[in-house]
């Protein structure tokens, strides 16, 4: 799917997870945000953000998500 791999810069990544709370899971899901974002995701209050985070094949291993607070989250 095209849509899931479509990039953008960095501070539009940003503007979207900062002005509409509601995107983080879609932009959690993208296939082509930085890391930076990644990692800004990996603190998200919502266990379901962090669990896509965790999911992802390409996540630094310094998000320790592997003793995160969510268990579906470790799951991941």
């Amino acid at each position: 799917m095209k849509a899931s791999w479509d990039e953008a810069p960095f501070k539009i990544w940003l503007d979207i997870i900062k002005g509409y709370p509601d995107m983080r899971k879609w932009v959690a899901h993208k296939k082509s945000i930085p890391v930076e974002i990644m990692e800004i995701l990996a603190g998200d209050a919502d266990d379901r953000v962090r669990f896509i985070v965790a999911a992802k094949n390409r996540h630094p291993g310094q998000l320790k998500l592997a003793n995160d607070s969510g268990s579906s989250v470790r799951i991941g």
